[in-house]
């Protein structure tokens, strides 16, 4: 009979080293993946949603500058200043027309991604200057009203309507969002099977 020499781990321990061994190398590889995976799936759906934002946005900045005109006709008595907080308002609106018009001129689908993102990242520049101009200038606009970390100044009839309506508004907002990003999303993956099968099915129903 030929003698097996086994060492102080063990043959069953010999075999957890080695599995250790091949799980802690395997481990950060599978990390590095996963990530690679979702982090590619989030760029793509990054695009899709500020495609579908876009939209969504200029048509808030229309009612926002309207409404503010309206109100600011009886209460300052002209329908227009170029106050700080106005005008940066409406050159938010214009970047949102600017995202729109890039995927409508823009037929190449990864040119007009990164044009759009692009010019996203450049305006979100104004977005500081829409909240602070009424801080930082001497603006038509009083100083804000609502802050988290003091009290609101606002009486509780005004204070209560107004937090119902803003939650309104993101409301309106996600499901609006959420809604036309199925539908973008729909229409980029219209030629792939399980779009066609979906179709399918309501078809069939």
């Amino acid at each position: 009979m030929k003698s097996v020499v086994v060492g102080p781990l063990g043959s069953f321990g010999l075999g957890r080293l080695l599995w250790s061994l091949v799980w802690c190398g395997a481990l950060p590889l599978h990390l590095l993946i996963t990530f690679k995976v979702i982090a590619s799936v989030l760029m793509k759906m990054s695009f899709i949603v500020g495609k579908v934002v876009a939209p969504i946005g200029a048509t808030m900045a229309i009612m926002a500058l309207l409404t503010g005109a309206i109100w600011g006709k009886p209460t300052w008595g002209t329908w227009w200043v170029w106050d700080a907080r106005l005008t940066s308002m409406l050159i938010l609106l214009f970047l949102y027309f600017g995202v729109i018009a890039i995927y409508n001129a823009i037929e190449n689908e990864e040119m007009a991604n990164k044009a759009a993102a692009i010019l996203s990242i450049v305006g979100s520049i104004n977005i500081p200057i829409i909240k602070y101009s009424v801080e930082w200038w001497n603006t038509l606009h009083q100083p804000a009203t609502i802050t988290l970390t003091k009290k609101p100044t606002m009486a509780p009839e005004m204070f209560i309507p107004l937090a119902m309506t803003r939650l309104a508004f993101y409301c309106w907002f996600a499901v609006w969002v959420f809604a036309r990003t199925r539908n973008e999303i729909l229409w980029r993956e219209r030629r792939t099977n399980w779009v066609k099968k979906e179709l399918n099915l309501l078809e069939s129903k």
